[in-house]
């Protein structure tokens, strides 16, 4: 399960170009646990939890991140707490491409070493893959009733309230 907040910064001009260079912070904590050929019969390594920081520097259409992180093995202990032990770095790089606004491609790469069995060993961890966003209906189901978004931005719902229809329209200002 990865769990992530981000902190956006400020943009800057890149040197001698007329688009923008800008950069964000991503914080990210970590819980997982360690695949391993050893185990065999589809079983589970064991837990690791940690956090990383990451720097996204971002141009056009294209993202690049490096970050720093740490993670270790969960233990339980007596008290039914649980505590992570053998904190190891990591190094994180990571590179996301916006196709259109609707479609992302990414890759990314975390590595640390000492966490299996052979504290000499390296894990290395990849993910490549495309991310969509559903394209925006102007009708649909929300909250118990058939709704639809009107191009000035106003909601008009159709619900049905003590044995009759309702008509609500909603709209922000």
């Amino acid at each position: 399960m990865l769990l992530g907040a981000l902190v956006p910064a400020a943009a800057s001009p890149a040197a001698g170009s007329d688009t923008t260079l800008s950069s964000s912070f991503e914080v990210q904590a970590v819980n997982s646990h360690i695949q391993g050929a050893t185990l065999g019969g589809g079983r589970t390594g064991p837990e690791v939890a940690g956090v990383n920081y990451r720097l996204w520097i971002t141009q056009g259409r294209a993202d690049v991140g490096v970050g720093l992180g740490s993670l270790g093995h969960v233990l339980p202990s007596g008290d039914g707490h649980r505590a992570v032990v053998g904190a190891m770095p990591v190094l994180t790089i990571g590179m996301r491409y916006r196709m259109s606004q609707q479609h992302l491609l990414f890759a990314d790469a975390s590595g640390a070493r000492g966490l299996g069995g052979d504290p000499a060993a390296m894990q290395v961890i990849t993910k490549v893959g495309l991310e969509w966003k559903p394209a925006r209906s102007s009708m649909g189901f929300e909250h118990g009733a058939l709704g639809m978004r009107l191009d000035s931005g106003v909601r008009l719902s159709l619900k049905s309230r003590r044995g009759g229809p309702a008509l609500y329209l909603r709209s922000t200002f």
